[in-house]
């Protein structure tokens, strides 16, 4: 797992971890440690991550640190059931890329295992067109 500083491309956090080992297994810490050693100034913070940061406490962990991130959802059944219960209207594009996919967002107060957040996040579903 690896955590860089996007501006200058500086690795701040890094852990060689065996095959066996969970994507998920200690990523709140390993971030941490990582904005631990950013030198000492006020800082806008936005984390991406893959799926393995899904998880109710590293969100939480993050968003009361007043921290931005953008996470992928695996696609749970309560989530997919809001989705398609959602009106057209509902949905705004956000990008169109090569290829014919198409990005979309909307706004939801979903989280990870269906628990409802306070705030409202963007959430976004690409799909390939035709």
């Amino acid at each position: 797992m690896k955590v860089s500083w996007a501006e200058t491309l500086l690795v701040l956090n890094d852990e060689f971890r065996e095959g066996n080992v969970s994507p998920r297994k200690d990523i709140k810490r390993v971030v941490d440690e990582a904005f631990d050693r950013l030198p000492s100034r006020e800082w806008k913070v936005k984390v991406r991550s893959d799926s393995a940061a899904y998880d109710q406490n590293v969100l939480d962990h993050w968003e009361s640190r007043h921290w931005g991130f953008a996470v992928s959802a695996e696609m749970h059944q309560q989530l997919k059931q809001e989705i398609e219960q959602l009106p057209d209207n509902a949905w705004h594009l956000w990008k169109m890329e090569k290829g014919g996919v198409i990005r979309n967002g909307l706004k939801s107060h979903m989280y990870p295992r269906g628990k409802m957040r306070k705030k409202t996040a963007v959430l976004i579903v690409m799909w390939r067109s035709g």
